[in-house]
């Protein structure tokens, strides 16, 4: 039965059959950590709305957690201007917003590709929404990644 031995996993006869390489505060390398130990897993969301103003939740609020983000992509079917929220609701045209971004403006076909960034890029109140705002109805899709964090 393998069995770890260190930071080596062992078969029976203690050869080794898989390493795992681990941070120095011994998360294993490419996870998240909120600095305090503990490891957070990422998630992901999509991106598919053709709604002008106030739409429905990117992602749904989650009680005593902030929303954070750590990389996204959009592709806009034609001009328009979008902005990231931390809304109260998780319904459309409800709930107090608040800009986590000015306007972002895009041509018809535009869009962004924000790189990964471990420490993220914006993140909403606590228990609040990640909604996407955009000026027209024109179509804006991608997808994204993001942790709940305290």
């Amino acid at each position: 039965m393998p069995r770890r031995r260190g930071g080596v996993w062992v078969d029976d006869e203690g050869k080794p059959i898989a390493q795992i390489v681990v941070n120095p505060d011994g998360t294993p390398i490419n996870s998240l950590s909120d600095g305090h130990g503990t490891v957070l897993m990422a998630k992901f969301f999509q991106i598919n709305r053709a709604t002008n103003a106030d739409g429905p939740a990117v992602v749904e609020s989650v009680i005593d957690r902030k929303i954070r983000v750590l990389r996204y992509t959009l592709i806009c079917a034609g001009a328009t201007g979008v902005k990231w929220q931390s809304s109260t609701s998780n319904a459309s045209g409800s709930g107090a917003n608040t800009d986590l971004c000015p306007v972002l403006s895009f041509a018809a076909n535009g869009g962004v590709s924000d790189a990964f960034c471990q420490y993220g890029l914006f993140e909403t109140n606590v228990g609040e929404a990640l909604k996407l705002n955009s000026t027209t109805t024109n179509q804006v899709s991608g997808y994204g990644t993001y942790v709940e964090v305290e």
